[in-house]
């Protein structure tokens, strides 16, 4: 067995027989074959077939490749294309679906409920491909006046237990060259559901109470299960935790079929 690790972290366990490598999923099966072109060198060709064993005639745009990790880093792209191909919508939407069915029936318990309302409103996001309105009143909300957070420091991390994980607040070492002359700390934020999943803050606050204040309000904002542009992180999250939670068993092509969907809404709704 040749086990291969995509830059995304996904592992795909090909079966070698002599010059051939095999992998078979739910609606699919597939096969590099190595041919050697001269001395020390070899094209690699990806082929991959039905349910029945059908050719899909797809790849031939791409290949041979030179090794065999360039053709299993085109693999997964070329898997996902044959598996939500851009000229059926209805297919698409009816698949992603299936994931999306898979992923709330994952999801672990105890979960905050807006994890699954979020879900269920991206089933209607696909269908109608319209942005939804967020209630005004969660971002009316005082963030300082609606948590109560009790922090508890370890080794110079301040953590809390919320509703959607805990939360920690840490300080970013500063990186500083011979040309600098001191600098202010900075402070991150993190959000890890059980599951492993993480939401962070992408920046940086130059104080305690700045990193404080932003953790309040998102813990206020991942109420909203609203699928539109000022969601997208809180959508990300809830896609993450259902990745990190589907069975250990579940094909790789939900986990494909998320990242497709993750990357539309990317596109589509900013």
């Amino acid at each position: 067995m040749v086990i291969y690790s995509s830059k995304d972290g996904y592992s795909i366990n090909w079966h070698q027989d002599d010059n051939r490598f095999k992998v078979k999923f739910e609606d699919y099966s597939a096969e590099i074959i190595e041919a050697k072109i001269s001395k020390g060198n070899s094209n690699f060709t990806i082929s991959i077939f039905d349910r029945e064993g059908n050719p899909i005639d797809k790849d031939q745009r791409m290949s041979p490749y030179n090794s065999f990790e360039d053709a299993n880093q085109w693999f997964l792209p070329l898997l996902t294309w044959i598996d939500l191909p851009n000229e059926q919508p209805n297919l698409i939407r009816d698949r992603l679906r299936i994931t999306l069915d898979l992923c709330k029936n994952s999801l672990p318990k105890p979960l905050h409920p807006s994890h699954l309302e979020r879900l269920e409103n991206l089933e209607t996001w696909i269908s109608e491909r319209s942005q939804q309105e967020s209630s005004p009143d969660y971002f009316n909300q005082s963030p300082g006046e609606q948590i109560d957070l009790l922090f508890v420091e370890k080794n110079g991390v301040m953590e809390t237990q919320t509703p959607f994980g805990l939360a920690t607040i840490r300080e970013k070492p500063i990186k500083q060259s011979k040309y600098d002359f001191g600098g202010s700390p900075n402070y991150e934020v993190d959000i890890e559901d059980l599951s492993g999943a993480i939401l962070n803050s992408l920046g940086s606050f130059l104080t305690p109470e700045e990193a404080e204040y932003w953790l309040r309000s998102k813990l206020i904002q991942l109420k909203i299960t609203a699928i539109n542009e000022t969601t997208l992180d809180l959508i990300r999250f809830t896609l993450e935790i259902c990745k990190s939670s589907l069975p250990l068993a579940t094909d790789i092509l939900h986990f494909t079929r998320i990242d497709y969907l993750m990357g539309e809404l990317e596109m589509v709704l900013p």
